[in-house]
Formats: C-alpha cells, sequence, structure tokens
C-alpha cells in the first residue's frame, strides 16, 4: 500500500508543481515544458529513493519510524538558462517570424504615412507661400497705384490753383515769366527759308521719282495673276459652248419643214463670189460637204458643223490680232515685237508690256472717230452676221434679210462676241506668270492651187468621231475646227526630256519645237494646260530668218526656243484644252 501511495504522490506533485510553478516565456511551450517536468521527475525519484534508503536503514537498526511518508515541501520549478531560453525561443515554430515580418510592414506603412503627411504639409506650406506672395504682389500694385493717384491729385490741386490764381482779377504776371528773344535779322531768316524750302523741294522731288520707280519696277516684275489656269479653261469653255448652241439651233430652224424662215428658201445656185467667201472660211471640204447635204443622212448636223466651223474661224482669226481692230500692219508689227520680247526678256516683263499696250490700244480705237461703240469686238457681231448669211445662202436661204437673221440670233451672236472679248482680255491682261493660247487649225485654204488639208495629230487636236472606227487618223487631213482649245507658253531654260505616259505626268515633252504644219495657237503664239499633253514644241520654222508661220503671219517665233542671242530661251507649251475637228473621212459617215 505504502509502495502505490508513494508511486501516486511521485506522480501528482509532478503535474502540479509543472502546472502552477513554470515561468511565464515557458507557460505555453510544450518542449520547456515536457523538459522540467522530467527534470523534476528525475529530482524527486532522487530525494525518494535516498530517503527511502535512510528509512529503510533506520528500520533495520529498530528506531522507530516516524511518518512513512517524506516531508512535503513547496517545489519550486528550476529557472531556465539562458542557453535554454535560446533554444526554447528556436522552438516555437513560425510563429515570431511572421510576427516580426508584419511589425516590420507596419513600421514601413506607418513610414510611408508620415512621409505622405510630410509632402502634404510641404506642399501646403509652398501653397500657402505662394498665396502670400500673390498677395504682397497685390498690395505692391496697389500702393504704387495708390502714390500714382496721389501725384496725379496733387498736380491737380497744384494747376487749379493755379488757374484760380490766373483767372483772378488782382493777378499780375512777373515781368520774368515771359523770355525775352533775342531781334533776328529779317534777311537772314529768308535766306535760311528759301534754303530750308529749297532742300524740301528737292528731297521730295526725288521721293517721288523713287516711289514711281518702284512702282513700275513692281508692275512689271509681278507675276500675280487675275486668272487661274481653271478660270481661262471654263471661259474658254463658255465660248464653246455658245457657239455650239447657237449652231444647234440655227441648224434646226433651217431644216424643220415648220421654219419661219420657210418663206425665204428659194433652190438656186450660190454665187462664185459667196463660195469662194464661204471657202475661204471654212475650207473647201466643208463648202463641198454642204453643198451635197441633201445627198446626206442628216443635213441639219452638216449644217450644223459647218455653222460651228464658221465661228470659230471668224472668233478665230479676231483673237489671232494682238488688239483686234489695229490696222492689220500695226498689227503684226506689235505682234512680232512682243515675240522677240517673249525671247530676250523675263516673263513678267513680257507679259506686262503685252498688258499695257494692249489696254492702251483698245482705249484708242475705242476714242477714235471711227469707231463709235465701247469696244472693236462690239463690230465683229456684224461681221459674224454677213458671214452667217453667205453661209445660209449656199442653203438655199439667199434672200434671208439680215434684220430677220439679227432679230432671232442677233443676242445670241452679242453673247458669243462679249465671251470672245473676255476671253481675248483674260489671255492678254490676265496672265503674268506665263502666256496661254487659244487654239484651232486652219483649214486648206480654198481655190489655192496644190492646197491640202493639215494632217491629224492626236497629240495636238481631238477628232470629233474618235469613237467610229475611221482607219488610220493620223493620216487623215483635217477639214476643219468646230471647237476651240487652249495651250501654256512657259520659259525654261533647258528644253524637256521625253516622258512616258505612265510616269504619272499624264503626258510627255519633246526636246524639240514642232508645232504641226497649219497649227493655230490664237493670240501670239503663246499659251495654256490640259488633257494632259506637256510638249516643247514650237511652229516650223520658215523663211531665212527662221521665223515660224503662225495662222498664214511671220509672228516670229523663232523656232520657239533655240538658244538666242547668247542666252537659252526654251519655249515649252502645254496642251491644255484639245481643239476638237472634223476630217476629211467623215464625209463618208454621214
Amino acid at each position: 500500500m505504502n509502495s502505490l501511495w508513494n508511486l501516486i504522490d511521485w506522480l501528482l506533485p509532478s503535474i502540479r508543481l509543472t502546472d502552477d510553478l513554470t515561468p511565464n516565456h515557458a507557460q505555453f511551450d510544450p518542449e520547456a515544458l515536457s523538459a522540467t517536468s522530467h527534470h523534476n521527475r528525475y529530482s524527486l525519484a532522487s530525494n525518494y529513493s535516498s530517503y527511502n534508503s535512510s528509512l529503510s536503514h533506520l528500520h533495520n537498526d529498530g528506531n522507530a519510524v516516524v511518518s512513512s511518508y517524506p516531508p512535503r515541501r513547496a517545489a519550486v520549478a528550476p529557472q531556465p538558462s539562458t542557453q535554454q531560453q535560446e533554444v526554447v525561443a528556436s522552438n516555437r515554430g513560425g510563429a515570431p517570424e511572421w510576427q516580426r515580418e508584419r511589425d516590420r510592414k507596419e513600421r514601413e506603412r506607418e513610414h510611408r504615412e508620415r512621409e505622405k503627411d510630410r509632402i502634404e504639409r510641404e506642399r501646403m506650406v509652398l501653397k500657402q507661400q505662394g498665396e502670400a506672395d500673390g498677395l504682397r504682389n497685390t498690395v505692391k500694385a496697389l500702393q504704387a497705384e495708390v502714390d500714382r493717384l496721389n501725384r496725379d491729385l496733387r498736380i491737380s490741386k497744384e494747376d487749379s490753383q493755379a488757374i484760380q490764381k490766373i483767372s483772378s482779377q488782382d493777378y499780375v504776371p512777373s515781368p520774368n515769366a515771359f523770355p525775352a528773344v533775342p531781334p533776328s535779322d529779317p534777311l537772314a531768316l529768308r535766306s535760311a527759308y528759301d534754303s530750308l524750302y529749297s532742300m524740301h523741294t528737292f528731297t521730295h522731288d526725288a521721293l517721288m521719282e523713287r516711289t514711281e520707280e518702284l512702282a513700275s519696277l513692281k508692275s512689271f516684275l509681278s507675276q500675280t495673276d487675275d486668272w487661274s489656269g481653271a478660270q481661262l479653261i471654263q471661259a474658254l469653255r463658255d465660248l464653246n459652248t455658245e457657239i455650239v448652241h447657237l449652231a444647234a439651233s440655227l441648224a434646226d430652224e433651217l431644216t424643220s419643214p415648220s421654219s419661219s424662215f420657210a418663206s425665204y428658201c428659194v433652190k438656186a445656185s450660190a454665187s462664185p463670189k459667196t463660195r469662194e467667201l464661204v471657202g475661204g472660211m471654212v475650207g473647201p471640204g466643208m463648202t463641198n460637204w454642204l453643198l451635197g447635204r441633201d445627198y446626206t443622212e442628216d443635213a441639219a448636223t452638216v449644217l450644223q458643223f459647218a455653222i460651228q466651223a464658221w465661228e470659230v474661224s471668224c472668233i478665230g482669226r479676231a483673237m489671232d490680232s494682238f488688239s483686234y481692230g489695229l490696222p492689220r500692219e500695226v498689227d503684226q508689227f506689235l505682234t512680232r515685237m512682243f515675240e522677240h520680247m517673249h525671247r530676250t526678256e523675263p516673263q513678267p516683263t513680257t507679259s506686262r508690256w503685252r498688258a499695257l499696250t494692249y489696254d492702251h490700244a483698245r482705249s484708242l480705237l475705242s476714242s477714235s472717230s471711227s469707231h463709235h461703240s465701247t469696244s472693236p469686238f462690239q463690230t465683229l457681231t456684224d461681221h459674224n452676221a454677213r458671214g452667217l448669211l453667205s453661209m445660209l445662202a449656199l442653203c438655199n436661204f439667199p434672200a434671208l434679210p439680215r434684220e430677220v437673221l439679227l432679230t432671232r440670233y442677233g443676242a445670241h451672236l452679242a453673247r458669243i462676241s462679249e465671251r470672245a472679248e473676255r476671253l481675248a482680255s483674260a489671255v492678254r491682261e490676265g496672265v503674268m506668270s506665263a502666256s496661254f493660247d487659244v487654239m484651232w487649225v486652219r483649214p486648206a485654204e480654198c481655190g489655192k492651187e496644190g492646197a491640202k488639208s493639215k494632217r491629224f495629230d492626236d497629240v495636238w487636236m481631238e477628232d470629233v468621231y474618235e469613237s467610229v472606227e475611221m482607219g488610220d487618223e493620223r493620216g487623215s487631213g483635217v477639214m476643219c475646227t468646230v471647237e476651240f482649245g487652249l495651250m501654256l507658253v512657259r520659259k525654261s531654260s533647258a528644253p524637256e526630256k521625253r516622258r512616258s505616259e505612265d510616269d504619272g505626268g499624264h503626258g510627255h515633252s519633246t526636246g524639240h519645237n514642232h508645232l504641226p504644219n497649219g497649227f493655230v495657237p490664237v493670240g501670239n503664239g503663246h499659251a495654256g494646260m490640259s488633257n494632259g499633253h506637256s510638249h516643247n514644241h514650237g511652229p516650223p520654222m520658215n523663211g531665212t530668218n527662221g521665223h515660224a508661220m503662225l495662222n498664214g503671219n511671220n509672228n516670229g517665233v523663232n523656232g520657239g526656243g533655240h538658244e538666242h542671242e547668247g542666252g537659252k530661251s526654251f519655249l515649252t507649251r502645254t496642251v491644255l484644252v484639245k481643239p476638237r475637228v472634223l476630217l476629211d473621212s467623215v464625209a463618208l459617215l454621214v
């Protein structure tokens, strides 16, 4: 029995002592508890075994036994050493590590918060300093304004007091208020005045002379254009449209059974003089085709083309002159002078000279006693009407009165003359940077032995029936022109090289200067741009002096762009609008 109690006594005190007396730092450490418990067990077991041995010894000696149990004493757990604390701390697992990590992050967060607060405080301080500086500047400005107002007020008060003092009846000016002027010799003053006046007059005259010189240079060297290329093309198309409308309307009127001109229709052969007049304007091919219209399938179409050819020839010959209305010799002289200037002078100078000469020539023609109209082009309407009457005589209307024709179509003829004058003025006065020419192909001369039609060249002209299979057009002759074209002429230092059709230039240029024989660039042989064909061409050379023949006149282009007078001057021509022509073979189609 004693052995059982000893065992219980050995076990229970160890548990109680471990639970009650373990230090705080090892209270929740199982390994520390285990180590402490085992240490206590070992100490108790040692004490108990020594006690039993002593008790057994006393018992064997016969001494009375006071108690069979050892005396109870408070067991105190030994304090763990520093090494044991380190072992325990190292055996605690991951809790201290994550706790330290959490503390570190917390400290970093607090540091960032403190930095953020510090930056915010600095920003607020800077903002407040800026506002304070602005307020100080405002205060300084207001203070300066106050000082200025005070000065003005003080000056105003002083002026007011002075005015009041002067205006008072008791004011008497001091004798030194007005400084004495020393006497001067009147003759010396007069001489000085004359000298200053002479110098002023000389300076003023020199200034006016230089101003006029600069204005003259500006006008002759300016390249400002009043008309653009697109505007010139539109003006040309307006003229062509008026011609087509007149021809179509008159052809329908003459071929209609219910025509108002039917009472004047008389089938009779035309006089040779009439045929010669019409043939000289529209060509023998068109004249013969017009006389044989009754045997064609569409007489109205033939008559319309004949009227268009007449209008183009009539208007073209008027626009071909330097200034319509001048005597022929004077006009040809001015034309050759312009051609010579175009080769030797800068383009702005040449264009300005032509514009001024053209303007003054028109003014003189309008103010002369032999011309009562405001413009010489207004007389073109009468010439146009007489030519149409001659053409109508070939169409069995020889008795048609001139008044009847003008009553019906006089306004239309006047519009054609106005548009022709507008285009001629734009070509000669509206463009300074280049030269533009109205283009048409002159028909073969009627009655001249060996006269042949000009060969068709699709580079320079357009066939009205180009969509119809007519064989080789380039070998065909040109019967007449039914619509005008436009060409641009620029001055360059070297001829352009040939470019292919597909190189993006929409055309080609040639290094030589050659226009088809009989080709007529109206307007003194210079001009414009379109239809995408660019050429450095010139008229064919004719004569001993190398001057070109255009429209039957020796206009002196001199090859249109070879080297002249020690310097190179090439005229590069670009077709803007091709003139539309009828070929001799068209008589087989209509």
